[in-house]
């Protein structure tokens, strides 16, 4: 409850993460309509360069979420714009249209069932 009660007083999240399923936490703070400012990593590399693949931080997102980055590159740039316009994002909404449990059941009856 104290993570959710951080959530409701915050604005938004800068998210710097490794590549992950995309925790709880994450869709949490996306449900509660929280922006989110994402360093994106690309690459999961845990068992060493000879062994990478493609990968994200936040593989369930779209630009309702906020914002993502894939490098440093203008990073303060990209920063300054996401807090412009921080009240344009709406992840909640995202995740009413893709994460629900009956979309995400509705996935996996259709990934079973092929």
């Amino acid at each position: 409850m104290d993570f959710i009660n951080k959530i409701k007083k915050s604005r938004y999240c800068f998210l710097l993460n490794n590549t992950e399923s995309q925790g709880i936490a994450v869709q949490e703070m996306m449900s509660c309509n929280l922006p989110l400012f994402v360093w994106d990593k690309t690459v999961w590399d845990d068992y060493g360069q000879n062994h990478t693949i493609d990968a994200s931080s936040v593989p369930y997102w779209d630009d309702r979420c906020g914002v993502l980055i894939k490098n440093n590159n203008n990073i303060i740039q990209m920063f300054e714009e996401f807090i412009k316009n921080v009240n344009k994002f709406n992840p909640r909404q995202y995740v009413i249209s893709n994460l629900t449990l009956e979309k995400t059941t509705k996935k996996i009856i259709n990934l079973t069932c092929l």
